[in-house]
Parts: structure tokens; sequence; C-alpha cells
């Protein structure tokens, strides 16, 4: 593993230490965190005396994320018996590290294999993801951008060989009215993110309005990244427009919606520069999963493909068209507010 990673997975298991505390309130005060080399059959260690939590490089080459987080929280049990419930005996594993584990929301019995992921593929475009959080500007540009060329190229190279690859998934809120600017997202995700989308209603009783909501179609892994970048987009979306609008004053205040179109206009034209890009570097006229399109229209014998255009007359649309197409998808935490985090690891060929 390059230096580089192995600083960037410092800061990331730092990061991780600081939301698993936050989330489980555990009270404990943040150890040394160091990624190192150890024997086979250690994935981690912690050092009272030190106050020390190291990880395996193996752990990061070789698992999936959900490894490295199951790692370190069994490290942080240990921690936790040592300094919140202060362990008086020397057993490393038990009762007490029993009430730790169950605090922090892991089997104190579990192990681990790893090297055992079913693609590989799939693994490298979620560490290059996860990766990109902990790294300066320029390297997580490097990550992210190596990240899409590998899911483009994996979407590529994909065949599915029947329908149960598929999945539908409702995303966003049941709502009475969708706004117009979501339309846009929708159309981003299914020409780039290699889903397919629809919006659908929900009616409690025939006298009550219909609800509408959204649903996502695709493999399982292209469904969670479309997912990702949906909540990315609408909550970065937010956040710059409250950012512009306290620059401009009162005189924008009622251009939200012409703002986020242009936004998301200027992301989608950034998209279909890269693109572009990919396509002729991969002599590819046009990516099709015509078996997705199949499940789709199985799914859904009577439906329309629905755009949306808008006007690029004003200062306001083009300041956001500006600021789109500088925007980045990174990884964050892995909530609907907050969009979807870094899935998984470094990839030990890098």
């Amino acid at each position: 593993m390059k230096q580089d990673q192995l600083r960037g997975w410092t800061f990331k298991l730092y990061n991780l230490f600081d939301e698993i505390v936050q989330d489980k309130k555990l009270g404990l005060k943040r150890p040394q965190i160091i990624v190192d080399y150890l024997s086979d059959k250690l994935l981690g260690t912690w050092d009272k005396e030190k106050r020390l939590i190291s990880i395996s490089v193996q752990v990061l080459e070789e698992g999936t994320y959900d490894h490295v987080i199951q790692v370190l929280k069994h490290e942080m049990a240990h921690q936790f018996v040592d300094e919140v419930l202060q362990r008086k005996d020397n057993r490393p594993h038990g009762e007490l590290f029993d009430i730790a584990c169950k605090t922090l929301g892991i089997d104190s019995a579990a192990t681990f294999q790893l090297n055992k992921a079913e693609d590989k593929q799939l693994i490298k475009i979620e560490k290059l993801l996860a990766l990109a959080t902990s790294m300066n500007q320029h390297e997580a540009e490097a990550a992210l951008a190596k990240a899409q060329e590998l899911s483009f190229k994996y979407n590529v190279e994909y065949k599915s060989e029947n329908f149960s690859e598929y999945n539908i998934r409702p995303i966003g809120e049941i709502r009475k009215r969708i706004p117009a600017f979501e339309w846009k997202i929708m159309n981003i995700l299914s020409e780039y993110y290699f889903v397919q989308t629809l919006k659908t209603y929900h009616q409690e009783d025939s006298e009550k309005p219909l609800l509408w909501q959204f649903e996502i179609y695709g493999t399982s892994h292209n469904i969670d990244t479309a997912e990702y970048v949906y909540y990315f987009l609408r909550n970065n979306a937010d956040e710059l427009w409250k950012k512009f609008r306290l620059s401009n004053g009162r005189e924008v205040s009622r251009m939200r919606n012409s703002y986020i179109n242009g936004l998301f206009d200027g992301f989608s034209e950034k998209l279909a520069k890269e693109q572009k890009v990919l396509k002729e570097k991969y002599q590819l006229v046009k990516l099709y999963d015509s078996k997705l399109v199949d499940f789709y229209h199985k799914c859904n014998p009577r439906i329309s493909r629905r755009k949306v255009a808008y006007s690029a007359g004003t200062d306001v649309y083009s300041a956001g068209l500006s600021e789109g197409r500088k925007l980045n998808v990174n990884p964050g935490i892995k909530t609907k507010s907050t969009g979807r985090s870094g899935l998984l690891l470094t990839d030990k060929s890098t």
C-alpha cells in the first residue's frame, strides 16, 4: 500500500472513530490510531498502556468496508472495557467485553473471512470512493475520477443473464408535490448512473389526494450509487443555494428554483463531457443495458419518459449553471440527510 493511502486511511479511521462514538454515545476519548503490518492472524489490536488502536493493512487491502468498521469497533470495545467499564481482571473477551460489543452493536464472537469478495471490480470502485474522503483535494479528485472510470468500465463489461440481478427501490419522500428540478436529478441518474427511474403514486383511499414518489431500477450496486448521488445533489443544492442567497441578498430570495435548475444542468453538462471521454477510450457509441430496459418495461408496461427543459435566461440560473459545472460527487456519511458514504477500501494493486 502506498504512503498516501496509508495516510488517507489513518485519517479515515479517526473520522470513523468519531462517528461511532457520537452515534453510540460512548463517552470514549480519541486514542492514537495507526495502520500497521500486523501478523496474519491479527486484524487489529488495542494497547491500553499506549492508548493505541492498530488496524492491519490486510483488512484494508482484502476486506470490505464493513470489515474495517467491524474490526475498528472490536478494538473500540476493548478500549471501552478498559476506560469506561474499567475492567479489573486480565480476561480480554470476558463478560464485560460482551457488554461492550453489545453497546457497539457487534457480535463479540464474530470472525472475518477476508479476500472473499464475489465481484472484485465493484470492490475496487468502492475502495476508491472511501479513500477519497481522507486525502487532499488533488488525490481525492484522482481517486474519484478513477472510481468513475472503473464504474463505467464495469457497466460496459457487465452482462446480466436474468432478471433476478435487478431490483426496485423507492427513493425520496412520499409527497403531494415533487419539485420540477427533481426530474432533472432523475434524468441525471438514468443518463449517467446506469439505472432507470419512475415517478409512482400512493393513495390510501379514493377520497384522499394522490401522493408521489420516485423509484429507481437497476443492479444493487448501481442503485446504491444512484441513491447516494440523489441525496448528494439534493443536499448540496440546498447548501449552495443558501450560500448564493447570503451573498446576493433579497433580490434573489425568490429565485431558488432557477438557481437549482442551473446547478443541475451544469452538473449534467460536466458528466456528459466526462462520459464522452470514457466512451472514446472504450470505443463505445452507446451504453445500453437491454436486460435492465426489459425488466423496467416488464414492471411498468405503460410508461413514458419525461425530461424537463428550463430557460437559461437569468443571471441566477447562470450562476447555478456555473457552480454545477464544478460540482464533484464526494462520498459522505451514509444517511439520507447527508448522502451516502464511501463504501469499501483501497485497492491492493494501486
